[in-house]
Parts: C-alpha cells; structure tokens; sequence
C-alpha cells in the first residue's frame, strides 16, 4: 500500500500545482527557470515580463513571409478557455462489514479501518532480496504483507511461491529472469506469479532497472521496498 499512498501524494502535488491562478504561476516559472532568489527577485521578474511579452511585438510574427504564406495568424493574447472542475467521484469501501462512500478532498482520503470493497486475489507471490538484510527480517516483512492485506480486505496467500531469493545488486537482470522461469515451473502457468516485492539497499540505483526488467521485458508486477523502511 505504500506505493498507492506515494502516489496519492504526487497526485495531489499536481492538484495543488494546476490550482494556481495563471498570473501567479507565471511568476512562479520564472523564478523556478531563472533561479532567481535575490532580494531584488521581484524587480527582475518584473522586467522579465516585459522581456517575454516585448518578444511578440518585436518579432512582429504577423509580418512574416511564411506565415502569410500557410495563413497563420499570431494573436498577442493568451488563448482564454471556458472550463470548469469536475467533483470528484465517491470511493466506496467497507467498514467492518458495512458500505462506506467516501469523497476525496483534492485528490486525498483516509483509509484508516477502512476494507477494499471488493479486494483483489493474490495466489502467487514472491520476494527477492538485494540488501543486505537477513532472512529473519525478510521473513517478518512477509509476515506484515499477509496481515496488512488481510486487514485492506484483500486475499492474499500465506506462502509466497517459493522461498525468498537472496542476490547481490549487480546481478539484478539475471536474478528477475532466473524467478521468472521459477515461477513458470512452480505453478506451471506461463503468466502465474502476479506481485513480486524487491527488497532494495539503494532504490536510485536499481529502481529503473528492476522496473524496466519486470514489468516491461517478463510482464511482472513489481514493487520495490528500500531496506531502510523495513528496519523501522
């Protein structure tokens, strides 16, 4: 669940990004993209305005060849767009054995005591293990998924697929392929291992790989945990 919350999260920083009246935001860009952070940061935005808006006159598009030649037209005004915000729809969950409806305030809701209402089903799943953590730490992790999902409503196998697969970082690629044809034997289903949690010592590094390998090359659904977040 730590990834849907993390991407709660940038869903509602792009929210509250898109919320900003135009003028505002406009001023916010050009302090983002010139780095202006000075005391006299208001004076130069102020003459930066001038700078970006004088370009239109300046290069007096309207006059130009080509574009009487296609005709094209350059207006100086923004184009303004009628819009409107949709409400949000109702989430509905249960909780302790009741239907709940809930509405999300700017992309946010909280799940506390709250069950899936309809949970998914995992059958088969496995762990592999790049830290350098022990098995004893893998394994009450494992025993913390089964609880969590359990109490989110979901069904969720007591066993992974097979036992937990300890590799070195540097051999990622060979690794996930290696627990792709595992799978594959165990269950005897070419598509049969439907979650496979990694267990990262630096998730910068691998991130991109192990998602680029899984998901894209062998059609596994990945989630990556850093090592740090189990130890607390």
């Amino acid at each position: 669940m730590s990834g849907c919350y993390g991407m709660i999260k940038k869903v509602t920083k792009m929210l509250k990004a898109t919320c900003i009246p135009p003028k505002d935001l406009e001023k916010d860009t050009l302090y983002r993209y010139f780095n202006i952070f000075s005391p006299l940061s208001a004076i130069i935005v102020f003459f930066l305005n001038l700078v970006v808006k004088g370009a239109y006159r300046g290069n007096n598009f309207n006059a130009d060849y080509l574009l009487q030649e296609f005709g094209l037209h350059v207006v100086e005004n923004l184009t303004e767009i009628k819009a409107r915000v949709l409400p949000p729809p109702y989430l509905k969950y249960r909780q302790r054995g009741i239907e709940l409806e809930i509405l999300p305030d700017v992309g946010e809701w909280n799940m506390n005591d709250l069950e899936m209402f309809n949970g998914g089903k995992v059958n088969y799943w496995a762990v592999v293990n790049f830290s350098g953590l022990s098995i004893d730490v893998v394994d009450c992790f494992c025993v913390g998924i089964i609880l969590m999902r359990g109490a989110k409503g979901m069904t969720f196998t007591q066993e992974p697929l097979f036992p937990i697969v300890t590799e070195t970082p540097n051999n990622i690629r060979n690794a996930l392929t290696h627990i792709h044809r595992l799978s594959i034997s165990k269950s005897g289903q070419e598509k049969s291992l439907q979650l496979l949690f990694v267990i990262l010592a630096d998730m910068s590094e691998c991130y991109g790989l192990i998602k680029r390998v899984c998901e894209t090359e062998l059609g596994i659904v990945s989630q990556c945990r850093q090592q740090n977040a189990l130890c607390r």
